[in-house]
């Protein structure tokens, strides 16, 4: 029988095929590590690159997910990066047959983690990388993109979504009616979203850490040791937020503008096995 959410996904999307049906990822820790098979590098504006952002910009031009590239000259580092940037080329590379074979997808923040610990992320002295969204609860900023989200996850799988979640490779769609003219959405096969109630609790003050290898954050018993800081928020109804990782490589779990841009960001991307 077929899925009535997921027929109207399709339709949302502008897709004639119907999305993959999956039971999404929801759990307290990970049990197995994903596979990277190539060697990170940052997008450029080589053959590659110019095919993803026409296409994504073919998808969500006249937004904050558009990409501008006008004076960048071959092969050149695709500047201006941030998370609804990154959400527009993870939905273009997902929707797209010929992208998609390429298994070649915007770094997890766990990926992020084991590149850094392997000494393999490039220019890390001189960029920054929008990594993830982080709900913390259901008030707060980003209100209008965090409620679409959360009614995205309830169309798609029928659950609701609750509060001290990490949401990884969030789709996006355009919508005239929400700041930046787009919003977030679960894509499935595509976006994971993981529980990370305890380390998310520990809002208030700054954290020590050494790595952060649980779906990219650091265990709560991890912290207080090492020579990194997960920066946090402080007070109460906290919204929805965006994982970075900074040039002095700390992770700041705190920023609440989806589409921040200077000219340091950056996308790094690797290929699957």
């Amino acid at each position: 029988m077929v899925n009535k959410r997921l027929v109207e996904l399709a339709k949302r999307l502008g897709r004639d095929e119907l999305p993959k049906e999956e039971v999404p990822k929801v759990e307290e820790k990970p049990t197995i590590q994903p596979s990277i098979s190539g060697e990170p590098f940052i997008l450029c504006y080589d053959e590659f690159g110019k095919e993803l952002v026409r296409k994504n910009n073919e998808r969500f031009g006249g937004t904050d997910a558009e990409i501008p590239v006008g004076g960048l000259k071959a092969n050149e580092e695709i500047p201006y990066m941030n998370m609804t940037k990154r959400a527009g080329l993870i939905t273009t590379m997902s929707l797209d047959e010929q992208l998609r074979s390429l298994n070649t997808w915007p770094i997890t923040p766990y990926e992020s983690e084991v590149f850094l610990k392997q000494g393999k992320l490039p220019h890390l002295e001189k960029n920054w990388e929008d990594l993830a969204l982080i709900l913390y609860d259901k008030k707060g900023v980003n209100q209008k993109e965090l409620e679409a989200f959360r009614e995205s996850y309830r169309f798609v799988t029928g659950s609701e979504l609750g509060d001290k979640v990490l949401i990884i490779d969030p789709g996006l769609t355009k919508d005239s009616d929400i700041p930046h003219g787009v919003k977030f959405m679960f894509l499935p096969g595509v976006t994971d979203v993981y529980y990370h109630e305890k380390t998310l609790s520990k809002t208030g003050q700054n954290h020590k850490f050494e790595y952060g290898l649980e779906h990219g954050l650091p265990d709560v018993n991890e912290l207080g040791k090492g020579k990194r800081t997960l920066y946090m928020p402080s007070g109460d109804n906290l919204g929805l937020r965006v994982l970075y990782r900074d040039r002095g490589l700390g992770l700041y779990a705190r920023v609440g503008r989806l589409a921040c841009s200077d000219a340091d960001g950056r996308v790094v991307l690797a290929r699957r096995a």
